[in-house]
């Protein structure tokens, strides 16, 4: 019997380097809502007297993810700094189920804050991979969002 996966199966992780050089530290985005990875090839037509093919131009791969803007989130926060001083970043596409993930190198091309009156506060990003991705493994999952407590109520 085959279990379908869910949208809380998939997390994206912001991997930051040790300054110390001893490894990256992986860090959550706190109360991720949604996110997607799009992977696209674009056509090369080959044509002669004998054959007509096509085969594989580009290929491009682009990730969007979006949360609730959150006390202590240093992960949304970082992008923003990133993109603002062009940087590229570190991101992880992380299977809960497996611990393994994708990790690659991304280009920020949105930061997105949006603050309606009355709803929460939400963030999106999106970005496109610059370069290979790298499997990863993880022991743990690092740590979410902490309880809400703005109503008094942990």
């Amino acid at each position: 019997m085959s279990i379908e996966y869910i949208g809380e199966d998939i997390l994206y992780l912001l991997s930051i380097p040790a300054t110390d050089g001893s490894g990256d530290t992986y860090e959550r985005f706190f109360n991720q809502t949604d996110g997607n990875t799009s992977i696209e090839a674009d056509d090369v037509e080959l044509e002669t007297k004998d054959k007509t093919e096509t085969a594989y131009g580009k290929v491009g791969q682009t990730i969007s993810f979006g949360g609730i803007m959150t006390e202590g989130d240093v992960a949304f926060n970082a992008l923003k700094v990133a993109i603002r001083k062009k940087k590229y970043v570190s991101i992880v596409e992380f299977d809960k189920r497996t611990m393994e993930g994708e990790q690659g190198v991304y280009k920020l091309n949105s930061y997105e804050k949006d603050s309606s009156v009355g709803d929460n506060v939400s963030l999106s990003i999106e970005a496109s991979l610059s370069g290979e991705v790298t499997p990863v493994t993880l022991t743990e999952i690092p740590d979410g969002a902490p309880p809400n407590e703005a109503d008094g109520t942990p």
